[in-house]
């Protein structure tokens, strides 16, 4: 019973967090991954590049709709920025990942 609850809890993490992104991606944005455990949510936004204020607003927009749909947990967003080629190592499921060229060596 508790893997079926687990994965429910997942799957209503992971559609709200879609939903929130929706018309709200930047062309900067490369990813964003979501963490989370039993009272515990955090969604991570990786830029390439300089981040404006106004795509950390949109960042916490998207922060504020997932946290009213879990309002029973703590909450955190944390945006950082990984320039492109750097590869990106994340905690969590990836939810969005842009695609970027292929860096042949």
């Amino acid at each position: 019973m508790q893997g079926s609850e687990r994965s429910a809890r997942e799957q209503s993490i992971l559609m709200s967090l879609w939903g929130a992104l929706l018309g709200q991606v930047t062309p900067n944005m490369r990813a964003i991954f979501v963490d989370w455990n039993e009272t515990f949510l955090c969604v991570y936004f990786v830029y390439d590049g300089a981040f404006t204020e106004e795509e950390k607003e949109a960042a916490e927009c998207i922060g504020s709709e997932v946290c009213a749909d879990f309002f029973d947990s703590e909450f955190d967003l944390q945006c950082n920025r990984i320039d492109y080629p750097q590869p990106i190592s994340c905690p969590g499921k990836c939810v969005f990942m842009r695609k970027e060229p292929v860096v042949r060596k």
